[in-house]
């Protein structure tokens, strides 16, 4: 019998398993599993992907604030022109959220560079763009409970508002000050955690210098801010003193 090379059959694989079985699962990956949830969309390139995403959540959750904003605007004298500009206002939100995500990346590329990552911009993008996320759905967050809060414990404002900062913080009950505390805070350290998670993964670098890297540059922007707030009110002041 003359030899014959048997070639081995392909093994025809089945589709791999999707990522994320839905949005809403997508969405609770990132928020709870960054991790997986950045593995899952590892195999994206472009920046429509995360960059839409992160507008389509921005719309919902202002959307939903304007909803909840209606029964107390509309007690208001001039409550129904507030409410249709706040509708304009999301479309000014959607606007602004197609760029915010592109200059908040380029702040934080500038210290990955700083601390050794080296896979380009797109790299710091879309783990940044994702995180984001992440703060818009804790604003939606903060939205519900400040109107549950003027459900059961409404605000009494004066007709005259308070002249001093401090005096108006005073009319505010501590539950407000403690519930957005909470959430602001929790907001800003989760925001943070999930864009740490991400831009190790995909620049390369240890979680620590990838933490190094956006501390940096928000305190960089945190003293330019600091900084021109400064030299404006003095320069109010000097205009305040010189006018007669």
């Amino acid at each position: 019998m003359a030899n014959q090379v048997m070639r081995a059959k392909p093994i025809r694989q089945s589709g791999q398993k999707p990522a994320f079985n839905n949005q809403f699962d997508k969405l609770k990956k990132l928020f709870f599993s960054p991790k997986a949830f950045f593995e899952g969309v590892a195999g994206e390139k472009e920046y429509f992907p995360p960059l839409i995403y992160f507008v389509i959540i921005l719309v919902i959750a202002q959307f939903t604030s304007v909803l909840l904003s209606i029964p107390s605007a509309l007690q208001q004298p001039t409550g129904g022109l507030a409410v249709v500009f706040s509708f304009f206002g999301i479309a000014v939100a959607a606007g602004i959220g197609f760029a915010i995500p592109f200059i908040s990346s380029g702040i934080n590329h500038l210290g990955v560079l700083i601390f050794g990552g080296r896979k380009g911009y797109y790299n710091t993008f879309k783990p940044t763009t994702y995180a984001m996320v992440i703060g818009v759905v804790y604003g939606f967050f903060i939205n519900i409970a400040n109107f549950i809060l003027s459900i059961v414990q409404p605000l009494e404002l004066p007709a005259t508002p308070p002249a001093s900062f401090s005096g108006m913080i005073s009319l505010i009950p501590v539950s407000y000050l403690a519930v957005n505390a909470v959430l602001y805070l929790a907001s800003m350290v989760h925001t943070l955690y999930t864009q740490v998670i991400g831009i190790s993964r995909y620049q390369g670098i240890s979680k620590l210098r990838a933490f190094l890297a956006i501390m940096l540059m928000m305190l960089i922007m945190a003293l330019i801010i600091g900084v021109v707030m400064l030299l404006f009110f003095k320069l109010i002041t000097t205009i305040g003193a010189a006018a007669p």
